[in-house]
């Protein structure tokens, strides 16, 4: 089973919500939904995540999370 993106945001990466919606250049409330699990464009989605390898020194790819992907931006 693939960890979710809030799992790996909670495993002492030390990276906060306010750090991650600065580096990712998206609204917290974006990441937030993330977090819950909501549905996210690819396009976000993949900045996110981008953001948070950068912050926490990771590699994590969307293939190895089990992300919520739709067609729409929110």
């Amino acid at each position: 089973m693939k960890p979710t993106f809030c799992q790996i945001f909670q495993w002492g990466h030390n990276v906060s919500l306010l750090a991650l919606a600065r580096e990712s250049n998206r609204h917290p409330l974006l990441i937030w939904a993330l977090l819950l699990g909501h549905p996210l464009s690819l396009d976000d989605a993949c900045i996110i995540l981008c953001a948070f390898n950068e912050l926490a020194s990771s590699d994590y790819t969307l293939s190895q999370l089990a992300i919520a992907l739709s067609e729409k931006r929110l």
